[in-house]
């Protein structure tokens, strides 16, 4: 829960800024500052060669080439997706940062499967990348990261 809050005053930061700035984003990266990035990000490539990116959801049948966009996130650690990082278009990314909270009293009372309620991972994966709109949902297996401590431990 602490984790929710950090993401979601992050997600409220940068829309503070883009109004005082008047820069407004297309395409969001959320990534952990706590992680040593084993392999570079490109935060506006799509993927180019879907047969090496496992989809996990499409969330409607009349979408065309045109409108088609991609979410990205780790195809590592998978619980049963990895949420440590996420990449793609404004509106998708602002429901992963925000929606959490508003979401969590439904998916708690009628739809987790007992102890399963407060599991980020599975959570997520019911409540909001599941439910995206217009999006492509892609785990990326070149996104590498590994954990690093204050104490200069990386693991």
């Amino acid at each position: 829960v602490k984790q929710w809050h950090s993401i979601n005053a992050v997600w409220k930061h940068m829309e503070e800024q883009q109004k005082q700035h008047k820069r407004y984003y297309k395409r969001i990266a959320m990534m952990r500052n706590d992680v040593v990035y084993i392999t570079p990000i490109d935060v506006f490539a799509e993927p180019s060669n879907l047969s090496r990116i496992a989809t996990i959801t499409t969330t409607t049948s009349t979408r065309t080439q045109d409108n088609l966009q991609y979410v990205l996130i780790p195809d590592f650690a998978n619980y049963p997706i990895n949420d440590r990082l996420i990449i793609g278009p404004y509106e998708a990314v602002q429901q992963w940062a925000t929606q959490r909270f508003a979401r969590i009293d439904q998916y708690a009372t009628h739809e987790a499967l007992p102890g399963t309620a407060m599991h980020s991972e599975t959570f997520l994966n019911a409540t909001i990348l599941s439910k995206l709109p217009n999006v492509v949902v892609a785990q990326d297996p070149t996104i590498c990261f590994l954990r690093a401590r204050a104490d200069g431990a990386i693991w």
